[in-house]
């Protein structure tokens, strides 16, 4: 059975102010939904929307979609027309029919909300990063073990995936996260998909999380790399 997410409303509020309704994300001016009627209008999630009569893809009207059959899936993914729908387009070698999510399309970073996140169709797994690019197929994955983990982490019988990319070497029975991008297997410490070398495993710790500070008996680490200060 596929997993339903919620709709998260603090994602990116719409706000209505008469006959209009508006998407207001607070960091930009607030930006009108043409043709949109706000007696019936109905949030969706963060970027899709609909009223008695049209879906709203942003502030557009999606055309040739109707309302009653248009379903969001996360904060990434509709189907509507037999087609998957994502925040810029439409995915042409999606099956829509057997197309799941298999996270919330989001998560909360320490500097903002990060919308990316993985899905599976009956031709793979999918990765989408809202910032950069459009929904791709990870070919290395595999679909029958796949497993979303956090903050853009997931693996699979053989590989672990940061980011939609693989992580070199790393072990997935025994992949563990640290922090949100911090992460170490049996024998190996990582920053995303980024083996530290020459890391002291034993003594590694994190100084500061949420600059990505770490350490061990000999260095101190910024992100991935060694400094002699932060």
């Amino acid at each position: 059975m596929k997993t339903k997410f919620k709709f998260d409303s603090e994602l990116r509020p719409y706000k209505i102010e008469g006959d209009e309704v508006y998407i207001d994300d607070k960091l930009s001016d607030a930006e009108l939904i043409e043709g949109a009627d706000a007696a019936t209008f109905k949030p969706l999630n963060h970027h899709f929307s609909s009223d008695a009569k049209h879906v709203f893809s942003g502030t557009k009207i999606l055309r040739g979609v109707s309302p009653a059959s248009f379903r969001v899936l996360n904060e990434l993914y509709a189907i509507g027309g037999k087609k998957v729908h994502y925040s810029f387009g439409w995915v042409p070698t999606a099956d829509y029919k057997s197309f799941e999510a298999l996270d919330a399309g989001f998560w909360r970073g320490d500097y903002g909300i990060m919308f990316e996140g993985y899905a599976r169709d009956k031709n793979g797994i999918w990765f989408y990063s809202r910032t950069i690019g459009k929904p791709r197929i990870l070919k290395s994955a595999d679909p029958g073990s796949f497993e979303v983990l956090r903050c853009a982490f997931a693996r699979d019988a053989r590989r672990v995936f940061s980011d939609g990319l693989p992580v070199p070497k790393a072990d997935p029975a025994s992949f563990k996260l640290i922090t949100q991008r911090y992460a170490r297997d049996r024998s190996r410490i990582f920053y995303g998909n980024t083996e530290l070398k020459g890391v002291d495993y034993d003594s590694f710790e994190i100084v500061n999380a949420r600059e990505n500070h770490a350490k061990d008996k000999h260095h101190l680490y910024d992100c991935h790399q060694r400094v002699d200060a932060y």
